[in-house]
């Protein structure tokens, strides 16, 4: 049923950006080919895996392999945590406060809303060619912070962005109800995304996709900023539209174009990752509020 209407939906997309083909609307085209190549490449990775894997879980994702005989009788050389030491006790206390992830996320929101109007309706001079002078949506986005996302995910952490991010924290918050309160009843139909096609493959097309999108219409150079803005608006559509269709963060998980080359930087962030200060008292918990949340409050995604 997952594979018949994304189906559907990779068809009616087709059509669309056909006919935006035949008007020649750069805008049509360009929102045509982001949903048309979203929609194929989650249906066509699906349907590769139903062709190669019969288990419907994601066990495939897994490299088995035989263990040495060879003991180590060594601790685990993990980087320490960012929460050690008194400035750590207070980040710590701040991330516990229920209203601490909105607060985070807000001012982030407000920007990229912010470069969506410009692009869409700010004063653009363009040269002959068609390359805006004067607007600032395109440069903001490219120029600006692109770069200085894979700087400080590197730097501090690859996941900081994950906290930052306008896209998901709007999701959740409708999703949720509220922006920071637990709500019980959430909205939509929380479905849980199928377990066989639980992989990275998706965000790693995604992003290539999404790079090779803004390299052809000339996007970042500073080109049309009305561009940047479908880019921006589609992924903050898109986020909403599987929100309402499956639980919470499945976005984040599968789809997001960011997730997999955040991985990768996470791996090498010089100032180390998040793990727990005491590993057996973990081992001993058996609700885990921390990562799944209790009536109170959400877990930390």
């Amino acid at each position: 049923m997952f594979n018949f209407f994304a189906m559907i939906f990779t068809i009616a997309s087709g059509i669309f950006t056909w006919l935006a083909g035949v008007l020649k609307d750069v805008l049509m085209i360009e929102a045509g080919i982001l949903v048309f190549t979203t929609s194929l490449t989650v249906l066509g990775v699906n349907l590769i895996l139903d062709l190669t894997v019969k288990s419907d879980t994601n066990s495939w994702i897994f490299v088995s392999y035989k263990r040495t005989q060879v003991q180590v009788d060594r601790e685990c050389e993990h980087r320490p945590s960012i929460f050690s030491g008194k400035s750590g006790s207070l980040l710590s206390k701040f991330f516990k406060k229920s209203w601490a992830h909105f607060a985070i996320i807000f001012p982030s929101f407000l920007v990229f809303y912010v470069v969506m109007a410009v692009g869409l309706v700010g004063y653009e001079k363009v040269d002959p060619l068609g390359i805006s002078l004067v607007n600032f949506a395109s440069d903001i986005s490219w120029f600006l912070w692109f770069p200085i996302l894979w700087v400080l995910t590197w730097v501090a952490n690859g996941r900081v962005w994950c906290q930052t991010c306008p896209f998901s924290g709007q999701a959740k918050w409708l999703h949720r109800r509220h922006p920071w309160k637990k709500v019980m009843n959430k909205i939509g139909l929380n479905l849980r995304w199928p377990m066989k096609y639980s992989t990275i493959l998706f965000s790693a097309v995604g992003f290539s996709v999404l790079t090779w999108v803004e390299e052809f219409y000339n996007i970042g150079g500073p080109g049309i900023p009305a561009l940047t803005s479908i880019v921006l608006i589609y992924i903050a559509v898109l986020e909403l539209f599987v929100t309402l269709i499956f639980q919470d963060r499945t976005f984040c998980r599968t789809l997001c174009p960011l997730s997999v080359p955040l991985a990768v930087t996470t791996m090498i962030s010089p100032l180390g990752t998040f793990r727990a200060k005491d590993p057996e008292k973990c081992k001993k918990c058996t609700t885990k509020d921390c990562m799944k949340g209790n009536k109170e409050y959400y877990g930390c995604p």
